[in-house]
C-alpha cells in the first residue's frame, strides 16, 4: 500500500517493512504516488490469476510432473505446470510449448483463457 504523507512525502507500507520517502514537489509526489499505485495494482492482478486457476483441482499440482502450487503455464498447451517443468517447456522451443508465469506475465492472460483453463 501506498500513502501521502505530507506535502511531498508518502510511504510505502509492504507486508514486511515500511518506507518514508520524500520528494521535491507535489508533481513529483503525484507522478510516484500514480506510479506506485499502478504497480501494486498490477502485481495482485497477476496473483490473481495463479489464485483463480488455483480454484480448479487439476490446476492445483502441476500436470508433467504432479509437484504441488505450479506457478508457470504452457499457453498453447492449456497446461499448468511447475518451474522445473516449464524449463524442460521451454527447451521444446516456443513453437511447441510457450511457457508463461502464472504470476508475473500478466498480459497473457486474458479472461477467455482463465476461463478455459479454469474449467
Amino acid at each position: 500500500m501506498v500513502k501521502s504523507t505530507g506535502r511531498h512525502s508518502f510511504t510505502l507500507i509492504t507486508p514486511y517493512k515500511s518506507f518514508n520517502l520524500a520528494v521535491d514537489s507535489t508533481k513529483d509526489l503525484s507522478l510516484w504516488l500514480d506510479s506506485l499505485s499502478s504497480s501494486i495494482r498490477s502485481a495482485l492482478s497477476c496473483s490473481q490469476v495463479a489464485i483463480r486457476l488455483w480454484e480448479n483441482r487439476y490446476n492445483k499440482v502441476c500436470g508433467d510432473c504432479g509437484s504441488a502450487n505450479p506457478e508457470w503455464a504452457s499457453v498453447n498447451l492449456l497446461l499448468v505446470i511447475c518451474q522445473a517443468c516449464a524449463g524442460q517447456h521451454r527447451a521444446l522451443g516456443s513453437k511447441l510449448s510457450k511457457v508463461r508465469s502464472l504470476k508475473m506475465d500478466n498480459k497473457v492472460w486474458t479472461e477467455p483463457l482463465i476461463q478455459v483453463r479454469g474449467d
